[in-house]
């Protein structure tokens, strides 16, 4: 089993740019409060994967945490083609 953990300063958490992207409203509102509350992030939510890609292709982004199942475009292919744009 491999472990994946980063650690972050406060100020670099501080400055990512972490965008949420669930179909259902509730979910995305749920995971921006709760990134607030733990770790006074202000994350970047989307309720269209769409929507969600083309901020991708405009802006540097650290993290994007997303749903599987969406209509449209799943979140397979949102990280998928969020990659190919922004590979870093």
């Amino acid at each position: 089993m491999n472990d994946f953990a980063v650690q972050l300063t406060d100020e670099q958490l501080a400055d990512a740019t972490i965008v949420v992207v669930d179909d259902e409203e509730l979910i995305t509102n749920t995971l921006s409060n709760l990134l607030f509350v733990e770790l006074e992030v202000d994350a970047i939510v989307f309720n269209d994967a769409r929507v969600a890609l083309d901020y991708v292709a405009a802006n540097d982004v650290d993290l994007i945490v997303s749903d599987f199942l969406m209509p449209g475009m799943d979140g397979m292919e949102l990280l998928a083609k969020a990659r190919k744009l922004r590979p870093h």
